[in-house]
């Protein structure tokens, strides 16, 4: 359950390879700005993720269930 509710949460990330680019796009990330050149390492690509549909209500937490996520 966590991981679902971790996955409607708005992210960020820097992708440092164009594999890691396809792969993050593919998982519904987009191009944030122009890519980031550190002087001492790969250029990295920002990324981001917008919340998905949901996240104005809370999931059930399962606690009130038998077995309830235990």
């Amino acid at each position: 359950m966590l991981r679902e509710q971790l996955r409607r949460l708005p992210a960020y990330l820097e992708a440092s390879s164009p594999r890691d680019r396809r792969l993050y796009e593919r998982v519904g990330f987009t191009d944030l700005g122009d890519p980031i050149e550190p002087p001492d390492g790969p250029r990295l690509q920002p990324m981001w993720r917008p919340a998905t549909a949901g996240m104005d209500r809370p999931e059930p937490s399962g606690w009130n269930t038998p077995g309830g996520g235990r």
